[in-house]
């Protein structure tokens, strides 16, 4: 099959990963060469509904984006410098996000990665554990803490006891050397 993309696609590069969807009549770019700040969005699902959240949580099964991912990781240059992972939250998927990484570390060796979570997740120290056994060079999960006051965090991210999983969370990922 061709395709010939109009003038509102004259950004796109060789290299570049699109994915068209014929049915929906929409084309989605999936990876830019010559970004910098390519990032991986795996999900719309959260246990958060954050005061200033733009993109709100939906309870939707978007798992056709964890297979995505799986399959786009393969077909990116292994030179990449960084690659992020969002969402939603991304823990949600528990330990495909772990098979997540690990394909990243085995197809994207040189890639530093950066994970945008809120950590709740790693409160339980064997998925934590989990995650440092894949013992990814260059990993860093990024977690927001919105107030050292339990109650304001709790607030801001609309989930009841949420501060203290994301503290036990962030204890368990140090401690496990992630």
């Amino acid at each position: 099959t061709v395709f010939s993309l109009s003038e509102e696609f004259d950004y796109l590069n060789a290299g570049d990963i699109i994915r068209i969807e014929p049915s929906r009549n929409r084309i989605r770019c999936l990876f830019r060469v010559k970004s910098s700040n390519n990032f991986i969005l795996l999900t719309e699902r959260c246990n958060h509904k954050c005061l200033m959240c733009s993109q709100p949580p939906k309870n939707i099964d978007d798992s056709a984006l964890m297979t995505e991912a799986m399959e786009l990781i393969k077909f990116m240059p292994k030179n990449l410098m960084s690659l992020g992972i969002t969402g939603g939250e991304p823990t949600l998927y528990g330990h495909q996000l772990i098979e997540l990484v690990d394909c990243i570390k085995t197809h994207l060796p040189y890639t530093s990665l950066d994970i945008l979570s809120n950590g709740r997740s790693f409160k339980e120290a064997k998925y934590a554990r989990e995650m440092a056994s894949v013992d990814h060079s260059d990993l860093r999960i990024a977690i927001p803490v919105y107030s050292a006051d339990p109650a304001r965090h709790n607030y801001v991210v609309q989930a009841n006891d949420a501060f203290d999983e994301t503290i036990k969370g962030i204890i368990n990922l140090k401690k496990y050397g992630v």
